[in-house]
């Protein structure tokens, strides 16, 4: 609570500060509330529909399908039912012809996330995206980087096989991509990291 006064006048004015945030269970319905953790959302895109650009929407860990990020939000996976602690990973599970997730928003951060069996595990239109502690794996592409910048710390990406041309791990057209702290690996096709322009830069740093 804040207690709010002014000078020269009497008394004071009480509120409450709050962070809005929204939930996501396997066990939930999208036809709940999905602002308290008793009452999450079945699915990420329900949740993202309920929330305003900024908030964060929590997931706990189990299968979810591709989404389609279009607002600036933070997205943290891998909680436990009761949403208390963080004890694993959420994951995006793909059918091969779709993309993971894709971003087409200002300021997008995500966390907590394994995206596994999609055209490109994540497509980044344009803003800024940072992705943390997740893995993105046995996808056909790892992430194409449109335009924007993107940073990727305590990731894996392995056992991307490529589609077309472009980088089976790593693709950069225009923008930048920071990987830092993270594992590449057993990734297949043509080129593992593609940049296709001078514009187009990807800076790798304490990863293997």
């Amino acid at each position: 609570n804040v207690v709010a006064t002014v000078a020269g006048l009497s008394g004071s004015v009480n509120f409450t500060l709050t962070n809005i945030a929204w939930f996501v269970a396997p066990t939930g319905s999208d036809s709940n509330s999905c602002n308290v953790s008793t009452s999450p959302c079945l699915t990420i895109s329900g949740a993202m529909t309920k929330a305003a650009g900024g908030e964060m929407i929590l997931v706990a860990a189990g299968t979810y399908a591709p989404i389609t990020i279009s607002k600036s939000l933070t997205l943290s996976g891998g909680w436990d039912p009761t949403f208390t602690s963080r004890t694993g990973y959420s994951t995006i599970q793909g059918n091969g012809t779709s993309d993971g997730i894709s971003t087409n928003a200002a300021i997008v951060s995500i966390s907590g996330f394994v995206v596994q069996n999609s055209k490109y595990g994540i497509y980044h239109g344009t803003g800024t995206l940072s992705f943390e502690h997740g893995a993105l794996i046995d996808n056909n592409n790892g992430i194409y980087n449109y335009t924007g910048d993107t940073t990727l710390v305590n990731m894996t990406i392995s056992g991307n096989h490529g589609l077309g041309t472009v980088g089976s791990a790593i693709s950069d057209v225009d923008g930048t991509v920071r990987i830092q702290y993270s594992t590449i690996t057993n990734n297949s096709g043509s080129e593992a990291i593609w940049a296709t322009s001078g514009t187009a830069h990807i800076i790798i740093g304490d990863s293997i």
